[in-house]
């Protein structure tokens, strides 16, 4: 049976319920790796999962999915609200928002292991359930869901009468039976609905002859299961995200607490009777595997220890052909498989299924592509090559996080680490990645005789200064996907009275600020200067072919003393609404208008400051793949790089190929000059319209992607120590001559160690 819904609905809410392991013998864990284990059941009625060694890394098995398409799973595409309990899932199948003439709709059981349906709950039911116990009603809206073993459905419900007064019930259908119990709970549980009067009752589970209800974040309250009042928990300090579930035969809710992430365990009292070590708000438990929770993260799946808060990667979304951007929940089942509810660009909310396989079972040469983190559109490009793919497979390994920052040397470090032990990736995305230095070690591969060699694809197809963007020491390290471009505006003006040139040199601003009265910087802070001048500071600094730096200067000595009139930092009392220099940060044509509407007085794109006063502008790539000349599949990774550029799969940002960027072009200019209504997300905040651009606009954006640089990430580590040193001299803590004296000892060692 096969329910057909409406697409693109998104699950919103959960409840997530877990599995809990009960024992398993010396024979079991020496087999528990690749079958499934004895399945028991415990006294509070919670059925046991795959023991912690099922889920170890082990060489000879890797997590795959399952493909779907050939399995009788339910259409999800419109599933309103779920609930999971043991192996079976349980979701509305139409909207839970009920009036007393349309109660259509049904709730609806289906067995993950088994393939099959095991319930068909009519909302009509609950509906006149309801009724028969408060009377007639106006609207009924269910905003709490969940399930126990036995298959009982328990919900929290709002119910407007005639009168439109509000009411809040517990209803509960009793698997087995035509039975649905009602009862009224807000009487029970003061203050649980807004001054709007509906209910800040956000999650709920019934476990053993309790109820355990969350009410907006910060109180918890435990029901008998007549409604009556068991106890009540106070949340100290409580999160926007706090999640209940099940763990160790209790309750237990999570959150950041008491400073850090924390779980606790909810006594049927209502009392915190346990604190054990936390895990990020963002993570779900899914299950349990002996004393380590099963944790949906992120980034992918993993175990984390409650004893000492360690926790292990078992595998990310992207590896087993997963967008973690579409995940919206995952469940451990009995046999050790993994059920994912994700969304499906096609096909809306979908069920995949994710088991470990023998590695034998894949032959194909595996790639391994290196990121600092984030990158949707990385993700969905290596899913789709995968599924084209019988020679090669390829997996992201993530050197940064996707939910805290690490610092661009941590990272850059543990690249090295594999670099050195004979564990270096075949690609990279060099967003956040110092490549320079890469490429000054010769280890990154020139990309320019892979384009001139292949027939299918031609350097004559992209932008040139695009490219040359990319090369370093002759070095075509990458060809983007897609660019944003960074740069500088400033009043036109002003502007010209520093300079004439298209650009402006160090020297240029600093003897325009000598002359005024540094009105070019109001609304800056001293850090936001530095990071504007930072190519021009290095430049006229520092020499990274020598290796040779010069900070003890009267120039540097006089660039510090005119910051020293500048804030620590921005507020509303040293913050202009008109601005005089303000950054460009566009992905497209319109969001030039973004910065530019800023000066009413008209504007020129100068870009960042240089050395030799050379016009210079920033282009951010976070979708640009080098080869490192390392790599034994070469011809894979080519073959990966070739796909990217290939496919349709964008964002929608500027293109370096002809063709699209044309598109783009022709797209503006069919329309030019039209006005779109859109809001200014720039530091003003002022709103104003935004419209199509004209020739004029495009002629000038196309001159600023003539004098791009690729963004670099070499600079950071100096410019750390620059930020560092001279914070005592801008308290008065040491004179300018001391802190150069400590910044040239600092920088020398760091050149000296990049040798």
């Amino acid at each position: 049976m096969v329910y057909k819904i409406s697409k693109g609905f998104r699950i919103w809410a959960g409840i997530f319920l877990v599995l809990i392991l009960v024992g398993c013998n010396a024979k079991d864990k020496t087999d528990d790796a690749v079958k499934r284990s004895e399945v028991a059941t415990s006294d509070k009625g919670v059925t046991a999962i795959m023991p912690y060694s099922y889920y170890q890394d082990d060489e000879n098995y890797k997590w795959s999915a399952v493909d779907t398409e050939t399995e009788e799973v339910p259409v999800l595409s419109d599933m309103t609200r779920y609930a999971v309990w043991g192996d079976n899932l349980y979701y509305a199948d139409g909207s839970l928002w009920l009036d007393s003439a349309n109660a259509s709709g049904k709730i609806v059981g289906y067995s993950l292991l088994e393939k099959n349906f095991i319930l068909e709950l009519s909302l009509s039911d609950i509906a006149e359930a309801v009724c028969n116990y408060a009377g007639d009603f106006a609207h009924l809206y269910i905003n709490a869901f969940c399930a126990d073993r036995e298959g009982n459905l328990s919900f929290i419900a709002d119910m407007a009468d005639k009168n439109s007064e509000i009411n809040s019930y517990l209803i509960r259908y009793v698997a087995g039976s035509e039975k649905i119990e009602c009862v009224r709970v807000d009487e029970k549980i003061p203050g649980c609905r807004q001054k709007t009067g509906y209910n800040t009752i956000n999650k709920l589970i019934s476990f053993g002859d309790k109820y355990y209800v969350l009410m907006n974040n910060e109180d918890i309250y435990v029901l008998n299961s007549d409604g009556s009042l068991s106890g009540k928990l106070d949340v100290e300090n409580p999160s926007q995200t706090i999640d209940m579930f099940v763990f160790d035969s209790g309750v237990w809710y999570s959150g950041t607490l008491v400073g850090e992430n924390s779980i606790f365990r909810v006594s049927p009292s209502g009392a915190s009777e346990e604190r054990k070590r936390g895990f990020a708000v963002s993570e779900n438990v899914m299950g349990q595997a002996d004393n380590y929770l099963i944790v949906k993260a992120y980034v992918g799946v993993k175990l984390y220890n409650t004893d000492t808060g360690e926790s292990t990667d078992i595998f990310n979304w992207t590896n087993v052909g997963v967008t973690d951007w579409y995940v919206d929940n995952a469940f451990a089942l009995s046999d050790g498989s993994i059920a994912v509810i994700c969304f499906d660009d096609e096909k809306g909310n979908v069920l995949k299924f994710i088991r470990k396989i023998e590695k034998s079972e894949d032959t194909r040469k595996e790639l391994t592509i290196a990121t600092m983190g984030q990158s949707n559109l990385l993700d969905r490009l290596v899913i789709k090559f995968n599924n084209s793919q019988t020679e090669y497979h390829a997996s992201v390994r993530y050197y940064g996080s996707k939910t805290e920052f690490i610092s661009n040397s941590d990272a850059q470090n543990k690249l090295y680490l594999d670099l050195v032990s004979g564990k270096a990736p075949d690609i990279i995305d060099i967003y956040r990645f110092d490549v320079e230095n890469l490429v000054k070690k010769g280890l990154i591969l020139d990309l320019g005789s892979c384009l001139d060699s292949d027939s299918e694809i031609s350097r004559d197809e992209y932008i040139e200064s695009i490219l040359k963007a990319c090369t370093i020491q002759n070095t075509l390290i990458a060809v983007p996907l897609e660019f944003t471009i960074e740069s500088y505006a400033v009043d036109k003006k002003i502007g010209m009275e520093i300079t004439d040139k298209n650009g402006w040199s160090f020297d240029d601003l600093t003897a325009y600020l000598r002359k005024n009265d540094g009105t070019l910087f109001d609304g800056y802070s001293r850090f936001g200067i530095m990071n504007f001048m930072t190519d021009s500071i290095i430049e006229r600094f520092v020499d990274m072919d020598e290796r040779k730096c010069d900070f003890e200067s009267d120039d540097f000595t006089m660039f510090l003393e005119l910051l020293k009139d500048y804030p620590e930092n921005i507020n509303d009392d040293n913050f202009e609404e008109n601005m005089v220099l303000d950054s460009v940060l566009a992905s497209n044509f319109e969001e030039f208008q973004w910065t530019t509407h800023n000066f009413p007085d008209g504007y020129i794109i100068k870009g960042y400051p240089t050395a030799d006063g050379e016009a210079r502008h920033i282009i951010q790539t976070s979708d640009a793949y080098a080869v490192m000349a390392s790599s034994k599949n070469k011809d894979g990774a080519w073959a990966f790089i070739k796909f990217c550029l290939k496919s349709d799969i964008r964002n929608g940002f500027f293109s370096p190929e002809k063709k699209v960027l044309n598109d783009m072009i022709e797209y503006e200019l069919k329309n030019e000059g039209k006005e779109q209504e859109g809001v200014n997300y720039s530091s003003t905040m002022k709103p104003f319209v935004i419209h199509y651009s004209t020739q004029e606009e495009i002629d000038e954006i196309l001159h600023v992607m003539e004098h791009v640089k690729l963004s670099s990430y070499s600079y950071g580590e100096i410019m750390q120590i620059i930020y560092e040193e001279t914070e005592s001299f801008f308290a008065g803590d040491r004179s300018a001559q001391e802190v150069e004296y400590i910044i040239q000892d600092r920088v020398q060692l760091y050149l000296d160690e990049q040798d």
